[in-house]
């Protein structure tokens, strides 16, 4: 009981490049199609070799540069200066600390706001009956309590146990867009119905937009196992268990 603390090419489509281009020496072939260059290396599971434990196969796009020191791909874009190619290559450098390389690198949220809660609408026990898994699911819920239980994502829940939920095994899509991969996700909606629900202000998105007008660089992140992230007070862990 825990509570919650080989790449193959991608299939052929319309946007992909003609294979009689030639890529490998051609840098204006790779300028006039860089969308479609960006696409191929996606589906080819290109990007995702050049982490620091994955593939290190070699880089022969000259729109693509590797930065062997930090596991990174930069997509040059054409429109971009060398001037403005370094600069965010040193900013990159000067919030290298901001990245994670692995499960262990996540530190979690630590601002002001505190360890979530969970206050309970109801002093009884929530406990629901154990779903039945195949043999193929129970490995895949084995393999993903590990993932978590290395980093500290989840530990081991001592008894009694008063609050216990089911464990769900979802299909996942996989880098080219297929379902075959697999989630481990937890049916909280029993714990959801009596959890008094926090309200949270968010920016309105036309005035997020009215602050975006002019500029010309635009950026997104991704937070790795974002929710795992997010800590929760230590007397409501409990009513996380599954």
């Amino acid at each position: 009981m825990f509570r919650t603390a080989v790449a193959s090419a991608g299939t052929s489509d319309v946007n992909e490049l003609d294979a009689s281009l030639s890529l490998e020496n051609n840098p204006a072939v790779v300028n006039a199609h860089y969308e479609k260059v960006e696409l191929q290396l996606k589906k080819s599971h290109y990007l995702q070799g050049t982490l620091p434990d994955g593939e290190s196969d070699d880089l022969g796009y000259p729109g693509f540069e590797r930065d062997e020191a930090n596991g990174w791909v930069f997509g040059n874009h054409p429109q971009q200066t060398p001037v403005e190619a370094q600069q965010f290559k040193d900013m990159l450098i000067a919030h290298k600390h901001c990245f994670a390389y692995s499960m262990n690198d996540l530190p979690g949220y630590s601002g002001s706001v505190g360890p979530l809660t969970l206050p309970s609408l109801t002093s009884g026990d929530i406990v629901r009956r154990p779903r039945r898994h195949s043999a193929v699911e129970c490995g895949i819920i084995d393999e993903k309590c590990k993932e978590l239980e290395a980093p500290g994502f989840i530990v081991r829940c001592p008894k009694p146990w008063t609050h216990v939920q089911n464990i769900v095994v979802a299909a996942k899509k996989d880098l080219e867009g297929n379902w075959t991969d697999s989630r481990m996700c937890i049916d909280y909606r029993p714990i959801n119905s009596e959890t008094k629900m926090s309200h949270y202000p968010m920016q309105r998105v036309d005035d997020c937009l009215a602050k975006a007008a002019g500029k010309r660089f635009f950026s997104k992140l991704d937070a790795r196992s974002g929710f795992s992230q997010i800590p929760i007070a230590l007397e409501d862990q409990p009513k996380t268990a599954f």
